[in-house]
């Protein structure tokens, strides 16, 4: 048995006491002891309990200054709590995430902060891959020992932490500590894209298993765009050019002044030619000034606006998710997430990366979600409402943004009617997520129909190496466009293996989408 679990009373008291960033006394004991409780709820095992609260403290933006801290007298372990201090509180004070964190933080109603403090510390925790080794006395005999008062747990401490004799308890605090440091040295970055949209949709992320969920879809996006280009060449063939929607009529360049003539208004009149103005006086007893020479001539300065119109390519880009993805809730043994999971981070990954390369495109990117057949005296389901709702949070910027849209239909001909339509305004790509092997090709009209050209892809799912099919087209090409790329067939095999193969395929789809 370790002697956490043999000496409860010590075990609290000693990991209160070692916090940093702070005198302790019984007020700061008493601030941190929601905290603590609300971690309780949701971690088995704990890190000594001065870890959650110093996290907590720098969250909160509460005073937090190392040279305050309370001393270590034991020598072993005021070395590893150093080494703690160094690695793990400043690198997180260093993090420019950590302000995104207590803004999101700051966003919450106070009685949902506590929580959102245990889950953050989890979080972090996590990263630091050294919870294996955690042994702390179970949540109700902690919750026993924080609530005694606070000076006694001061005068237990003391007695803990002194240096009379060797003590296991303060040789077992202080391998935690070296763990926790130990931990954060082979870690890349203690806050990331996981924790800021946690805490932003704490709300709706209470429970741990949609927490899991959204966590491991915003890890594999970030890991499918780090295998992305950072730039891709784009297609020289415009597909649709629009007027540009600019409601500020001082922006440039439409509606902006751009030049200087002696055309124009009275209201655009260049401000310098009110020198050539007589005093008012002057002005009063009739004399004629300059400026009225200048205005009967017809030589006022004035300022003139750029009236053209500023165009620029429209694309809509429908993402098609159908039912039969349900089926792709499989974690094979050669990647780290589920099939699923990988397709929906790879779908964030692509909003990111398609936003920054057709940066100068007006882009609309429709999610369409396919409801399952109907059962027999049943109306439709949609099998995947639970991940669409984890990528409206994830995704909830672009749309906010006006760029993401959101669509239920019913049938895999409507999402195509839906991709048509965009057609007849601009660009239009219609992208098939498939949880089966076969992909329905789309309808062939005759060779000479001068009718919107949409470009159908695919992404089949179905096997641990993802399949994808690249710019079929649903209508025939516009006469005289040749061996347009609307012509390509694009049935690729399958690239690598593992990871690999994912991120090879992603990278395919998305630059045939530039």
């Amino acid at each position: 048995m370790s002697e956490a679990r043999a000496r409860i009373d010590d075990w609290v008291a000693a990991g209160l006491c070692l916090q940093r960033g702070a005198s302790i006394d019984a007020a700061v004991l008493t601030m941190v002891l929601p905290w603590l409780d609300a971690t309780l709820e949701i971690l088995a095992l704990l890190p000594p309990l001065g870890v959650i609260a110093d996290i907590g403290r720098l969250l909160t933006r509460a005073p937090f200054d190392i040279a305050r801290s309370t001393p270590v007298a034991d020598p072993a372990l005021r070395e590893a709590v150093d080494a703690y201090e160094e690695h793990v509180l400043g690198r997180l004070a260093a993090d420019y995430r950590l302000e995104l964190a207590r803004d999101a933080l700051l966003r919450l109603d106070e009685s949902l902060r506590p929580a959102a403090v245990a889950v953050f510390a989890e979080q972090v925790l996590a990263r630091l891959r050294c919870a294996d080794s955690f042994d702390s006395p179970g949540p109700a005999a902690i919750r026993r020992v924080l609530h005694r008062h606070g000076s006694e747990l001061l005068e237990l401490a003391g007695e803990v932490l002194a240096v009379s004799e060797d003590d296991p308890m303060r040789e077992e605090l202080q391998a935690r500590y070296i763990e926790l440091a130990r931990g954060a040295r082979q870690c890349g970055a203690l806050i990331g894209d996981v924790e800021l949209f946690t805490l932003e949709n704490h709300e709706a992320l209470r429970n741990p298993s949609q927490r899991l969920a959204m966590a491991q879809i915003a890890e594999a996006a970030q890991a499918v765009e780090r295998g992305l280009p950072v730039r891709v060449r784009r297609s020289e063939a415009s597909r649709g050019r629009t007027p540009t929607r600019v409601e500020d009529e001082s922006a440039y360049p439409i509606g902006g002044y751009s030049s200087i003539s002696t055309i124009g208004g009275i209201e655009s009149l260049v401000s310098s030619e009110l020198i050539y103005m007589n005093p008012p006086h002057e002005r009063a007893a009739g004399i004629v000034d300059l400026f009225d020479v200048r205005w009967a001539a017809g030589e006022l300065l004035k300022y003139t606006r750029d009236e053209s119109v500023h165009t620029r390519e429209r694309r809509t880009i429908t993402v098609v998710l159908c039912p039969e993805l349900e089926q792709a809730r499989i974690k094979d043994a050669e990647v780290p997430w589920q099939r699923l999971v990988i397709a929906l981070g790879g779908l964030v990954a692509g909003v990111r990366k398609l936003g920054a390369w057709l940066d100068e495109a007006e882009l609309h990117l429709h999610f369409v979600l396919v409801a399952a057949p109907p059962l027999p005296g049943r109306a439709r389901s949609q099998p995947l409402a639970p991940e669409a709702a984890l990528l409206r949070l994830l995704l909830r910027e672009y749309m906010e943004l006006g760029v993401v849209e959101f669509f239920d239909l019913d049938t895999r001909a409507q999402a195509r009617a839906h991709a048509l339509e965009a057609a007849g305004r601009g660009g239009s790509d219609l992208v098939w997520i498939l949880g089966e092997d076969e992909f329905e090709s789309p309808p062939r009209e005759d060779a000479h129909s001068k009718g919107p050209v949409v470009l159908e892809h695919g992404l089949s799912v179905a096997r641990a190496q993802p399949r994808a099919w690249i710019g079929t087209s649903a209508m025939s090409p516009r006469a005289g466009s040749g061996e347009s790329r609307a012509q390509r067939s694009a049935s690729s095999a399958p690239r690598g293996s593992g990871w690999e193969a994912w991120t090879r395929t992603f990278a395919d789809l998305f630059q045939a989408l530039v």
